[in-house]
C-alpha cells in the first residue's frame, strides 16, 4: 500500500473539496480559545514571523489546489528519501523480502532527507522582550499566561539536565503559588525544548 501511495497518488477532486472545507473550520476556530492563539499566533511570534510556524492566511491556503501542488509533491514522492521502521515480533528475512518487493523496487532516490539549511538560518527567536498581548474570541473568563526564556541548542547534556531540574522547581513553585495560595487555576505548568 505505501508503495502504491508513493508510485500512483490519488490527486481526486474530492479529497480538494474535503481539504477546502477543513480549512475553513480551522480558521473558524483558530482565536476561539487561549491554546489555539498560542499554538498559532504566539508560535509563529515566537520565532520572529518564520512562516513554518503557525499558519498563513486563509486565502493563501484555499487558492491551493492539486494542479499547483502536484508538481511538487510528485517531485518529493518520486525522489524523497524513505526511512522504514519495523517494530515488533517479526522474521527479518521475511521483512527484507518483502521490502525488497516493493519499497525496494522502487528507482533510486534521495539517500538522506533534505537539509533545509536556509529555512533554517533564518529562524530566529523574537527580540521583542516584555507584555506582549493577544486576544482571543472565546469566552471572557478564560485566559492563559505564558512565560518564556530563549535556551541554547541541545547539545550540552549537563546543561539540559540542570535546565529540566530547573523546570521541575518551577513546576512545584508555581503549584504552590498558583494552585494553592492564590486557587487561580487547577494545572499549572511548565515546560522547555532544547531543540
Amino acid at each position: 500500500l505505501w508503495t502504491a501511495r508513493l508510485t500512483d497518488p490519488g490527486y481526486r477532486e474530492e479529497g480538494e473539496r474535503l481539504w477546502k472545507r477543513q480549512v475553513e473550520t480551522i480558521y473558524e476556530q483558530l482565536d476561539a480559545t487561549p491554546g489555539a492563539i498560542l499554538r498559532n499566533k504566539v508560535s509563529r511570534f515566537l520565532r520572529s514571523g518564520h512562516k513554518h510556524f503557525g499558519l498563513p492566511g486563509k486565502e493563501n491556503l484555499l487558492a491551493l489546489d492539486y494542479a499547483a501542488l502536484r508538481p511538487e509533491i510528485g517531485r518529493m514522492l518520486d525522489e524523497g528519501a524513505i526511512e522504514l521502521g519495523v517494530v515488533g515480533d517479526f522474521d527479518a528475512d521475511e521483512v527484507i523480502a518483502a521490502v525488497a518487493q516493493t519499497l525496494g523496487a522502487l528507482p533510486d532516490r534521495r539517500a538522506e532527507p533534505l537539509e533545509f539549511a536556509d529555512a533554517r538560518s533564518a529562524l530566529t527567536f523574537t527580540s521583542a522582550r516584555g507584555l506582549q498581548t493577544f486576544q482571543h474570541a472565546g469566552d471572557a473568563d478564560k485566559a492563559l499566561i505564558q512565560m518564556v526564556w530563549r535556551l541554547p541548542d541541545g547539545e550540552d547534556d549537563r546543561l539540559e539536565a540542570e535546565i529540566d531540574l530547573l523546570m521541575e522547581v518551577f513546576s512545584l513553585k508555581l503549584t504552590d503559588t498558583l494552585r494553592e495560595a492564590l486557587g487561580a487555576t487547577y494545572s499549572p505548568s511548565t515546560g522547555f525544548s532544547m531543540s
